[in-house]
């Protein structure tokens, strides 16, 4: 019986290699998020802070996800969420250039990851074109509306920025 089954999860220094050998294990598809929360990475004023997202994934450095993506295991690095909600970034959204640097840092330190931000296209497109992100990921409620004009929208922005899509479902809501 063909299926497909993955999994997007926070993870830590000490959880990923032996979560990444279950996954291999058990034929599931990876998105990693190693920065962990925003608290992690926002300034006091809870703007984006860049070198303490960099600071995050440095706690990786030593981490070989080579074989694990060479093998589809770990499909790509999600660096974080909802980069467009001002009510989550002291006010304004995280900027595309900041989107893109801190694309750039984790293409240096993991190479082999796709990478990508947990926010939808739709916002991506007004940075684009991007040299270092690859996809953006957008979730679907049921406030978006239709499920096929999400879809359609999403693609199209992906599409019209060079990007690929990750699709998410928020149960719920």
């Amino acid at each position: 019986k063909a299926y497909y089954s993955g999994a997007y999860r926070v993870v830590t220094p000490d959880s990923i290699v032996l979560l990444m050998n279950q996954a291999e294990d058990q034929f599931f598809d990876l998105y990693v998020n190693m920065a962990g929360a925003r608290v992690n990475y926002q300034n006091p004023d809870s703007t984006f802070c860049l070198p303490c997202f960099k600071a995050r994934l440095d706690l990786f450095a030593g981490i070989d996800f080579a074989p694990f993506a060479l093998n589809g295991t770990v499909r790509g690095h999600v660096l974080f969420d909802e980069p467009e909600n001002p009510a989550l970034w002291g006010g304004a959204p995280v900027s595309y250039e900041d989107i893109e640097s801190a694309a750039a840092y984790s293409r240096q330190l993991f190479p082999q990851l796709t990478v990508g931000v947990g926010g939808p296209p739709t916002f991506l497109v007004g940075g684009a074109p991007y040299a270092k992100l690859d996809f953006g990921f957008a979730q679907y409620s049921t406030q978006e509306g239709g499920i096929t004009g999400f879809l359609d929208e999403e693609l199209s922005a992906a599409g019209a920025s060079g990007l690929g899509a990750l699709f998410g479902m928020d149960v719920l809501e």
